[in-house]
Order: C-alpha cells, then structure tokens, then sequence
C-alpha cells in the first residue's frame, strides 16, 4: 500500500492477470496523480503516521482550531484541550448575552447552540410560532434572493434543463436512496468515520479534481475542502437519526468529509451530472468513466451512491445546487456543486440560516401518535410512537398522550432513557443512558434518580447505593478509577463520617 493509501485492484476474471511490473509502472502512475492533483496541507493529513492503524485516535477536528485529537469523551469532548473548550462557549456565551430579545437578534446566533444550551446560558425562548413566524420572513426574503440571482436569458436553456431533471439518481423514494449511502460497519463511532474519512479524503480531492477538469473548469481555483465539525455531526444525528446517535452509531452520516465545487455555468454543472451518473451502482465496467476522468491508471473504487438535484426541488430557504454521495473504498464522502452566482451569495451567514429554517419548518412541537391497540400499561391508552420537543418517545401512553407505562424516550441530545413512566414523568425502574458514554440504572421518582441505583461513568468508576433527589444519599459504595472500593455514607453526593455519640 503506497503512502497515498492506495492499493491495486484484483484483475477481473476476462483480464489477463498484471505482471509485478505493471503493477508497479500502474501504482507509480497513480502516486504521480496523487502528488500532482492534492494540496500539500492534504496530503499531510493523509499521509501521518499511524493513520493505517485501527488503533489511531488523533482524528476528530478541534471545535475551535481545527487541530486533530482523540477527545471522544469527558468533559471536554470534541475540544483539542479544555482551554478551547472554554473559550469556544465564553465566546458564545457572550453572544447570546447581548441578544437581549431573541425574536430579534436569532440571526446572530447559532441555531444549534441556542438548541441545546438555551436554559444554561439563560437566553429566554420565545413561543415557537413567534420565533417561526420571523424566520419564515427571513425565508421568504432568502428564496426570494435566490430566484434573482440565477443566471441571465443567455443561460436559461441549460438552466431549464437542470431544473427539469430528475430530482433523485439513483430512481427510489428518498429513503431507500438515502440508505444506499449508509457507511459500512466498521465507521459504526464517530472516531471511526473520521478516522476511514481521513484514508480517503486525499482520493476524494482526486475524484473532484478531475470531475472538475473534465468541466473545462481549474481546480485550483474551483474546488474548497471542508471537514464537518463534531458538534454538529452529534446536532444532525441526533435530529435525524436519534434511535442510531442513543446506540453511538453514526453510520449515517456521509457528508463528514466533502468537497464543494463551484460551477461558473448549468452547463458545466449538467456535464459534471451526466459524469457522476455514469459511476452509479448499475455500472458494471467503470473504466471508460475513469478514462472519461483521465484516471485510468488509478486503482480506488468509486461508486455515486446518490445525486440530489436541488435545482428541481431547492433546500429549505431556496438555495439550489447539486449534492452527490461517492463511496470510495467503502466510504461514503460528499461532493456539492454550487453554482457561482449562489454560491457566493450564500457563504457562511447563508448556511447558518438553513440550519434556523430547518429547525423551524415544522409544526409546533406536539404530541401526534400512531394508532396502535390499547396498552395493557397505559390505563386505556396506546402505543406508538411520539414526538416531543426534547426528542422522539416510542413506548406505551395514556389517554391523553402522555408517557404512561414502558417507554424509551431518543433525547435530541443523544441521550436515551428506557423504563416506566408516569402521566410523562419516570417513575419506578429504568437506565438513563448518557450521550457521554455514562449510564444509571435504577429506581426513579418524579423524573429523578431516586431509591436504589447504580451510576457508572464511562470511565468505569460507579456508585452503587442510595439515592434521593437525584444526588447520591444515604448508604453506598464507590468503585474508584485504580479499582479500590469505598463504603460508607453519603450527603447530598458527598461522603461523610457518621460520628456515634
């Protein structure tokens, strides 16, 4: 395997097999491609030591600087060190301070901040359909911006013909395409995906540099890198795939690694179309597509799992591009082609806002239950599945719709909590799993840790006792990180020295 990670592929069985000499004039090819075509920041990213290694930790981009690091837990994850950490949320923590009426200033904030970290840094939430009807106005306004900023009468030929292709490729409903893209089994963390990521981020620039140049476009000058941040991969999993993120499973997200190309014309955009189709999974001989590309010699797989054609139906605040899916060598990556004349409209203060839209494109958060028979749990109720505010609920409810006999409740946090509940509150026995790795499991009361329980933390020291108002109390023991084992009493989470007198 060369430094740029590649490897020669099997000779198909109507193929003479290669002798040893044409392997290494075919990889040496390829290594020239590889050095000729990705950035030098690139390939030092792919080329680092260690980086082949299952047990390579130092991939998860810093929140704040980018730098890469191994900080999956505790209590500064996804932060190359805590002093980042810190300076990240003061500085957003200022931010919030100074939006003093939120139905005003949320433009200036960020969506997925305020989302979870509202009530922590006291910034009031207004009523949901307060806050959605001023964003609905900014959507307008955006859609509006948009559709006026398309090309001239000069390109409106091209233009009507991506806007009147098919809005999906491969054909399917956009759920059976989506799970086309879904990456294997050993990207099942999130240090996982970025670590496969990484081994193909040099062979995705490729893949892009050359779609590009077969364009009659300069990939210097049309193609940006990005690498999405960890923060917001948990935000997207957990909104869209809360069920997966509870288990740690974050194979659905394929779009960590990703290359936007930015198009100066439709029809540049429509030939690079027509070549991402031509590397779908019905293509059985690939090798006129890889000439096509001027790859030839390259010997990494790849196969477009899917392209969204944004043009027919456009995103949620009208930006219109075009968004394939590549797996290569089993990773799934994501290509963007943007359109200049939108694209450069959109930058940075563009995509925040889609994050705002998307939050607030539904309905106000309600309970909305599936017909189910009754529940032998829910005194008359039923069983379905249910979605609240603070996340998706699949379990037994009573008359009214609320949690009432067994449940699971998928938190938006990534948090899950599986047991009994009350009229909507935990009441009796369950396990609340914590999106950082800890987990009670116990007796609850009035939706706290309350009676008999044991806490472990991911760090497998655990308390196991007593508990009451959701704080250690009364009589236990605690197994410390060096494994020695501490009886005694507890106060209000503390360990106190009972005194006869």
């Amino acid at each position: 395997m060369g430094a740029n990670g590649s490897r020669p592929r099997p000779a198909t069985s109507g193929d003479a097999a290669p002798t040893s000499s044409e392997i290494k004039r075919e990889l040496a090819e390829e290594e020239k491609i590889f050095q000729h075509d990705v950035p030098q920041d690139i390939q030092r990213l792919v080329n680092m030591k260690g980086l082949q290694d299952e047990n390579f930790n130092k991939v998860i981009p810093c929140e704040l600087c980018s730098m890469l690091h191994d900080n999956t837990r505790g209590s500064y994850q996804h932060f190359c060190s805590a002093a980042h950490k810190r300076e990240w949320f003061d500085d957003m923590l200022q931010k919030s301070k100074a939006v003093q009426d939120l139905i005003q200033g949320w433009q200036d904030l960020n969506s997925d901040f305020v989302k979870e970290h509202a009530g922590v840094v006291g910034l009031a939430m207004p009523p949901f359909h307060m806050l959605q009807s001023k964003i609905n106005e900014r959507k307008a306004a955006q859609e509006e911006m948009y559709q006026n900023a398309l090309p001239s009468a000069s390109d409106h030929s091209d233009l009507d013909k991506l806007k009147r292709g098919a809005p999906l490729f491969p054909e399917g409903t956009p759920e059976e395409v989506k799970e086309f893209c879904i990456q294997p089994n050993y990207c099942m963390t999130m240090r996982l995906n970025y670590l496969n990521g990484l081994r193909t981020a040099g062979h995705l620039y490729v893949f892009a540099a050359h779609l590009v140049g077969a364009s009659g476009l300069d990939p210097k000058q049309s193609i940006h890198f990005g690498v999405k941040k960890p923060l917001r991969m948990r935000s997207k999993a957990a909104q869209c795939f809360p069920a997966e993120l509870a288990l740690n499973d974050y194979r659905h997200s394929v779009d960590v690694y990703r290359v936007s190309i930015v198009a100066s014309s439709p029809q540049q955009i429509l030939k690079m179309v027509e070549i991402l189709q031509g590397f779908g999974r019905d293509t059985l001989d690939r090798k006129e597509h890889m000439k096509t590309l001027g790859l030839a010699h390259y010997h990494e797989n790849f196969v477009v799992e899917r392209v969204k054609n944004r043009f027919v139906q456009p995103a949620l605040g009208g930006y219109m591009d075009i968004v394939a899916n590549v797996r290569i060598n089993g990773y799934v990556s994501e290509v963007q082609i943007h359109l200049r004349n939108l694209f450069e409209l959109q930058k940075d203060t563009g995509i925040e806002m889609a994050k705002w839209f998307k939050h607030y494109s539904h309905a106000p958060p309600q309970r909305t239950n599936n017909s189910a028979p009754p529940s032998p749990h829910g005194d008359g109720g039923r069983s379905g599945t249910t979605k609240f505010a603070s996340g998706t609920y699949k379990g037994d409810l009573d008359e009214i719709g609320e949690r009432h006999g067994m449940g699971t409740l998928f938190y938006n946090t990534g948090d899950r909590f599986e047991g009994q509940w009350v009229h909507g509150v935990k009441q009796g026995s369950g396990s609340y799993y914590y999106a950082t790795g800890d987990v009670y499991k116990g007796d609850f009361h009035h939706d706290r840790m309350h009676g008999q329980g044991k806490f472990t933390m991911q760090s497998h020291e655990f308390y196991e006792g007593e508990f009451s108002d959701g704080r250690r109390h009364g009589q236990g023991q605690r197994r410390t990180r060096d494994g020695k084992t501490v009886e005694g009493t507890w106060w209000r989470n503390k360990r106190i020295e009972v005194v006869s007198m």
